[in-house]
Formats: structure tokens, sequence, C-alpha cells
């Protein structure tokens, strides 16, 4: 919903709101640049209103982190499983290439754990979400191979973050057919055996 007046767009309403206009602002300008005050202006809110919500800006990174993990994996095929491989991840490079700002939220946080131990905690969940969802997946699959999981939600990992910098969809989709084509493989290997 557009406000003609101001030149601003609304992103839902009240506290999510709110979040989205702290994962937008941090996509856009990185951590260093997420303030009380770059929050209500994307929001076309007053100041205030991110502090009695949200009470620092930590608080706000650790809704937001939630948040950004819940919605991606809610949008991806990975949950709950599919039937076919062809349909594993279906629809990813279109999902990283809609809402490229919730995926830059996510990397920017994870590097900023590195310099920030309150926040690992936080990222070491987001990423055993990820992980477990895949792992069921392939577990649907019949596989039931943890080392299989770990390289799977590497690949995956990397094809998105490769996305979200260099904006190369096509390639992508080229690298997620083939993790399919090798999940393939190892579906019929297992199943020769």
């Amino acid at each position: 919903m557009s406000d003609a007046k101001n030149g601003r767009t609304d992103y839902g309403t009240g506290k999510e709101a709110l979040i989205r206009a702290a994962i937008r602002s941090v996509a856009a300008g990185g951590l260093r640049r997420l303030t009380y005050r770059s929050v209500a202006a994307e929001a076309g809110v007053a100041h205030g209103l991110v502090v009695h919500h949200f009470g620092s800006i930590e608080n706000l990174l650790h809704e937001a982190l939630r948040f950004a993990a819940t919605e991606s994996l809610a949008l991806s095929s990975f949950y709950p499983p599919v039937d076919t491989v062809a349909e594993f991840a279906e629809g990813l490079a279109e999902l990283v290439e809609k809402d490229a700002a919730v995926q830059a939220f996510q990397y920017e946080l994870v590097l900023e754990s590195r310099r920030n131990p309150e926040l690992v905690p936080e990222i070491e969940a987001y990423h055993a979400q990820y992980r477990a969802a895949i792992h069921t997946q392939l577990h649907h699959f019949g596989l039931n191979d943890e080392a299989l999981t770990d390289l799977v939600w590497a690949s995956l990992d990397g094809i998105v973050f490769q996305q979200t910098a260099l904006g190369h969809t096509d390639t992508s989709r080229a690298s997620l057919e083939r993790l399919r084509a090798m999940l393939r493989s190892a579906i019929d290997k297992r199943q020769s055996t």
C-alpha cells in the first residue's frame, strides 16, 4: 500500500511493519546504519514507536532474524516435505529474487555474529532450522545420511548467498537442477542396493 504524500510504502502493520523496515534498512545499508531513526524513517513512523515495541536495537535484531528465518522457510519448498526431487527447492531462485532484502539481512547478521558473540546462539538456531528442514526432506526421500544433509544445506546456502550478492538467478536455477540430479542419483543408488 503506497502513501503518495511521503513516497513510502507500507509492508504490514504494527510490530511486523517495524521488523520489515529493519530488514530493509539493514539490507540497504548494513548494520552500521541501523538506528531507531532509520527504522522509523523506513516504516514512516516516529522513532519512539520502535523503542516502545523493542526496547533496544539488539532486541529488534533478534526478533527480525527469527522473523526472516521463519518467513523464508515458510515460503520455501522445504517444509512440509515435497514428494518428488523435481519439487525440491523449487522456486528457491525466484524466492531470493523476490525477497533479496530478507536474504541480505540474514547474511549481514551471520557475519555480524563473528564480531558480536551475543548473536551466535540466534545464528546457530537459524542454521539449525534450515538444516532440520533439509534433513526432514532428505529423510522423506529415503536419504538418511547426515553428511549428505550437511552437503545439501551448504550447497543451498551457497547458492542463495551468491544469488543475493550477485543477482544471477539463471546460475542459481542451473545449480539447483544439478543438485536435484545429484539427489536423484543418490536415491537410485540407495534403491539399487
